[in-house]
């Protein structure tokens, strides 16, 4: 039995490259389907935002979160003042999820912008289970990839939230 498939040879083209596309990204090893499940982010995962900046209140601020067993710390370090305290799994998990929404497993080091005005620059490091990644982004307030400015802040207001 043969089947054909009538259409336009446009449309056929164009169903031909969806396809392709689908598959890359399915193989792709930071494939937009990849996600970290709430169970192993809580039993063991580490998500962590290094600042450098060029000038202001600090210079290094470094937030660390680390989850062992359900048990979450929030761990930060400005200039030298460090500050280590519990946080609520649940809070920590909604954080991640933020995260992942913002395509947080895709991303990868930004271009930077030469004399960017926020000319902070973040480095953000994650891991859950052995799975694990990094990018690093200067001037994240006047990037056209919003998606890094929404991780960034995500995590300095975590940290300042709690």
């Amino acid at each position: 039995m043969q089947i054909q498939v009538w259409a336009a040879p446009s449309s056929r083209r164009l169903a031909v490259a969806s396809l392709i596309v689908l598959v890359a990204l399915a193989a792709s090893p930071r494939s937009v389907f990849a996600q970290f499940s709430d169970a192993l982010v809580a039993e063991n995962s580490e998500l962590q935002l290094l600042e450098r900046a060029g000038g202001g209140a600090y210079q290094r601020y470094l937030i660390t979160l680390t989850s062992n067993d359900g048990v979450v710390v929030l761990a930060t370090n400005k200039d030298g003042a460090e500050s280590t305290r519990k946080v609520a799994v649940a809070d920590y998990l909604a954080l991640w999820r933020e995260l992942q929404d913002s395509n947080l497993l895709t991303l990868l080091n930004s271009t930077t912008k030469p004399n960017a005005p926020d000319g902070s620059r973040f480095t953000v490091k994650y891991r859950a289970g052995g799975a694990s990644g990094e990018f690093s982004v200067v001037g994240v307030d006047s990037l056209a990839d919003t998606r890094y400015r929404t991780i960034v802040r995500a995590v300095l207001d975590f940290a300042s939230k709690h």
